[in-house]
């Protein structure tokens, strides 16, 4: 099989820093409603993140094209 990828990138974790002592208590501006819906559907995410995750570990071993397993 021919790789359909011409570039190579590899992703270097990292871990950023933020300040957000100056970020107002509701975050979209004028709209305490909606930010607070999104406070709630936040905690949720991480579960479908590990699903996906768990697919492409999964997956990696029927992925014989080198370049296309080290973008996935």
């Amino acid at each position: 099989m021919k790789s359909l990828i011409s570039e190579t990138h590899s992703i270097t974790p990292r871990r950023p820093a933020f300040d957000f002592s100056k970020s107002s208590l509701h975050w979209i501006k004028d709209d305490p409603i909606a930010s607070n819906i999104l406070n709630v559907i936040h905690p949720i995410t991480p579960a479908p993140e590990r699903w996906f995750c768990q697919t492409f570990r999964e997956a990696l071993p029927y992925i014989q094209d080198e370049k296309l397993k080290q973008a996935a």
